[in-house]
């Protein structure tokens, strides 16, 4: 789950979230079913007109805020409430809970944990609370208990240990990995070093995940 700082609200949406909002509990208690969200257009910085989730996608470089994966690979475009809309109507267009989501994270439904990570809170990054490692999975490496806790609720809500998730990070590791380089040892002469860093293990521990997918699907 890669940082990310969150745009500001687009103004079509701040004018028109309370209608928006009424409208939305109206038909929810008319049907006794949770409908879908009427999302209007917005306008991004150069004033193009576009839909909501294109503008996202222009914030997080097309990628799922949640498993970092490029749209339109693992599924559309999607929006997801990060507190469901079917248990909280009344937040269903409020900005900070909207998050760019692929299909596949959007199978989490209508499960919740309040303790769950956000990629735009304030002091979240990946190396504080989560690694990468060569087979694909991902593993929490916080120290304080309530980051651990929360990690690993993250983990578990999302699924970002799925077995597809696995493999598509283990393939773009594999196809992006480079040499870790040392320092040349004393005495130890140019060719010998050559040899050596030849065969060394590989690490992709310089870039993200994200970096990696990117260069995978453009080339």
């Amino acid at each position: 789950m890669h940082p990310w700082n969150r745009p500001q609200e687009p103004a079509e949406l701040r004018t028109q979230r309370a209608a928006l909002t009424r409208a939305f509990v109206k038909k929810r208690r008319a049907t006794g079913k949770t409908p879908r969200c009427k999302w209007p257009k917005v306008r991004n910085a150069t004033g193009e007109l576009m839909t909501l989730q294109k503008l996202l996608a222009e914030h997080t470089g097309r990628h799922c805020n949640y498993c970092d994966n490029l749209m339109d690979y693992t599924g559309p475009k999607t929006i997801d409430h990060f507190l469901p809309k079917s248990r909280f109507p009344c937040l269903v267009y409020v900005w900070s809970n909207l998050y760019l989501c692929c299909t596949y994270c959007q199978r989490k439904g209508t499960r919740y944990n309040k303790k769950a990570l956000r990629p735009d809170e304030l002091g979240y990054s990946f190396s504080r609370y989560f690694r990468y490692h060569r087979d694909g999975t991902m593993s929490v490496v916080a120290n304080d208990k309530t980051d651990q806790e929360r990690a690993e609720i993250t983990l578990r809500l999302l699924d970002l240990n799925d077995d597809e998730m696995v493999k598509d990070r283990r393939r773009a590791f594999m196809q992006h990995q480079v040499p870790r380089r040392r320092p040349l040892r004393a005495g130890l002469d140019s060719y010998t070093a050559s040899l050596r860093d030849a065969v060394q293990r590989p690490s992709f521990e310089d870039k993200p995940f994200r970096d990696f997918f990117s260069q995978e699907q453009e080339s």
